[in-house]
């Protein structure tokens, strides 16, 4: 579609001619963007998928890997029956993105339309020369070149385009549980929505999600579909949810029939058609990449397994929180009836004259069984005993001879109370205090900052890209391993305890991290 005279009517109906519903995308690249993957990003801007945002691990990653994104581009545009691209300004993008537009034509057969508002770039008129194309040149020929018919999408389909979900998430929008196999109780929601300063919108339990969404429902499959670019994450996602299963027991069904079935689970449910496109856009996506996603469990990196964690979280999706546990005191009366065991053998008369816990029994030998060695439990204040033996002394008496345990102190060993013991920089304590020299300089920039930071934002400092690094660059295999390198150097600080998160990834940004006082503590030893 040639517009030499950079007429705003054309790229008017070519905006106008934006039907995602029909299977008709348009897209208006980002002006002087030149990495092979941006264009990639803005096709799937305009299908209505969300990419990270720029900074976060996940935009690091989208950033830098051009053959993933055009992948998920494939995929997204064979799942969601996408027929009709028009790209506008395609005078002004480059060879390299020629180059994979026409891959993505071959490979999908969708009808493509160039609106080019200037001559031709020397790249296109050599493609051309060897593709069967048409040319127009007016208003009416590009308004029948937008406005080619298609057929309207089947009723029982999922209206993935009415999504209005805003990316990133505002703040105090609803949120939902992961669900369960039970559904939750108004308690439980409340009580959710109370942890979470938020409203909290009940969902249906797992493997009971009827095949047309309910109004929560739809809320949730339009940020699955908006706010995850990669289908595999989508679909993970999806299946969490309507299923119940575990992230080592994802797997993908066929789209619109029923999920796996797991021992014990009861009748089989068909694939909500929410998910329907995404489990296909998933299943599109490992045969791109050489995988097929069938009986077999979906298996996820652990890249994968972080990045669908952030993406349930950009999506409002929490865990349930696991109820306290309830702490009985030793004046509450038992729920056999007993009276409390303080009473008990304080009222039995056969009591007077035995031990307490902590004190060596009256007349014992010197090396009595009950006497403990421990300094700080000779020192501990006397505390009525919970332990078994002295229940049963104090409800039914002595014990006989023959069940007496002389070898063993009863009486420690089965005590309610934790023991306790002197602490000691042991051996594996000092092994915690040590670093290695990346762990040192990440720890470091993390405690200079001051403030709670991200710390992949001193991955591009700790490790420099070259000038003009990119996918060709010789050296930019060996310096993506290094980058994703530091991101295991950062999971082995929190998992030693050296870092804390102050505020967990929302989906616009990672988790913010300080150091601990181990973690200095280690700085400083190895300073010295």
């Amino acid at each position: 579609m040639h517009d030499p005279h950079d007429d705003h009517a054309f790229m008017a109906a070519a905006l106008a001619a934006h039907t995602p519903q029909a299977g008709r995308i348009t897209v208006h690249p980002t002006p002087v963007a030149s990495a092979p993957a941006s264009l990639a990003h803005d096709l799937l801007r305009s299908m209505g998928k969300h990419l990270p945002p720029t900074g976060s691990d996940d935009g690091t990653y989208w950033t830098g890997n051009t053959e993933t994104a055009w992948r998920a581009l494939a995929a997204w545009t064979l799942a969601l029956r996408t027929g009709h691209l028009i790209v506008t300004r395609a005078h002004r993008i480059s060879s390299r993105h020629f180059e994979y537009l026409f891959a993505l034509r071959e490979l999908t057969r969708i009808r493509m339309t160039l609106l080019c508002h200037g001559p031709l770039p020397p790249a296109l008129a050599t493609a051309l020369a060897t593709l069967r194309h048409e040319e127009a040149h007016t208003l009416a020929a590009a308004h029948r070149a937008f406005t080619t018919p298609a057929p309207p999408p089947p009723t029982s389909r999922f209206a993935w385009w009415e999504a209005g979900e805003q990316f990133p998430p505002r703040e105090g929008e609803p949120c939902f549980l992961l669900p369960t196999r039970r559904t939750p109780g108004r308690g439980v929601i409340e009580a959710a929505a109370r942890r979470l300063g938020r409203t909290v919108l009940p969902l249906p339990a797992a493997r009971c999600f009827p095949y047309q969404p309910d109004e929560p429902t739809a809320l949730l499959a339009h940020r699955l579909h908006t706010r995850i670019a990669h289908p595999v994450h989508a679909a993970a996602l999806a299946v969490r949810v309507f299923t119940g299963c575990p992230a080592t027991q994802l797997q993908l069904p066929a789209a619109h029939t029923a999920p796996p079935a797991l021992p014990n689970h009861g009748p089989e449910h068909p694939t909500p058609t929410w998910a329907a496109d995404l489990i296909e856009a998933a299943r599109c996506f490992g045969q791109l990449e050489g995988r097929q996603y069938g009986a077999r469990p979906l298996r996820l990196s652990p890249w994968d397994q972080t990045a669908v964690t952030e993406a349930a979280h950009a999506c409002g999706l929490h865990e349930h929180q696991a109820p306290a546990a309830k702490r009985h005191s030793a004046a509450t009366t038992l729920r056999s009836g007993r009276p409390p065991l303080s009473a008990a053998r304080a009222a039995d008369p056969r009591r007077a004259g035995r031990h307490e816990a902590g004190k060596r029994p009256t007349g014992a030998p010197k090396r009595s069984p009950w006497r403990n060695p421990d300094p700080i439990w000779r020192d501990r204040p006397a505390s009525p005993c919970l332990c078994l033996a002295c229940w049963i002394r104090g409800v039914v008496g002595p014990l006989p001879g023959h069940l007496r345990d002389r070898r063993r102190p009863t009486h420690r060993l089965l005590t309610s109370e934790p023991r306790r013991t002197p602490v000691s920089l042991g051996s594996r304590s000092l092994t915690r205090m040590v670093l290695s020299n990346d762990e040192r300089e990440l720890l470091k920039l993390v405690a200079q900052a001051g403030r709670p930071v991200w710390m992949s934002e001193y991955f591009p400092v700790l490790n420099p890209a070259e000038p003009g690094m990119d996918e060709n660059h010789p050296g930019y295999e060996a310096w993506t391993e290094r980058q994703m390198a530091w991101y295991g150097i950062s999971i082995s600080l929190w998992k030693r305890g050296l870092v804390r998160v102050v505020a967990p990834a929302d989906g616009s940004r990672g988790d913010l991290v300080e150091p601990t006082g181990e973690g200095r503590a280690a700085l400083a030893a190895a300073d010295a």
